[in-house]
């Protein structure tokens, strides 16, 4: 019995981490500036519907490729809440007196690349419905 109870186990573990029979949708897109088109640099990518949790990491080109387990196992068809978040950049530090890492308290300054208002599932203002006819989603973003 207790071999059938593994053997099951299994199975549904290797289901669950296949993708579930691939149901799920492949999204990928770019984020770019509103006033430039140049490409956001830096940040993911972050989908919510109330149950289901997906992101992507933004690449230095602005695309990115949406998954719930993994990079790219994209997600369910829905309504989604999009954010995004960690779109940030390190500042040069000026140089310390006494240059003992051990001094230095302070966390590195960053610079916010974009509005603050896309780091909110409330306030972004950035949605989608994901179906099967859903490939691509691309953003477009105001700076700070």
């Amino acid at each position: 019995m207790k071999h059938k109870v593994t053997t099951l186990f299994s199975i549904l573990l290797t289901l669950l981490l296949a993708g579930c029979g691939d149901g799920n949708i492949r999204l990928k897109g770019k984020v770019t500036f509103s006033d430039d088109d140049s490409p956001l640099e830096a940040g993911v990518v972050m989908f919510d519907n109330g149950t289901i949790n997906a992101s992507g990491n933004i690449n230095p080109d602005g695309t990115y490729t949406v998954g719930m387990l993994r990079n790219n196992d994209g997600l369910p068809p829905g309504d989604y809440r999009v954010l995004i978040s960690g779109a940030a950049r390190l500042l040069p530090c000026p140089e310390n007196e006494d240059d003992d890492p051990e001094n230095d308290i302070y966390p590195p300054p960053m610079e916010r690349l974009i509005d603050r208002r896309y780091e909110s599932y409330d306030t972004s203002g950035l949605s989608i419905k994901v179906d099967s006819s859903t490939k691509l989603y691309d953003i477009s973003v105001d700076r700070p």
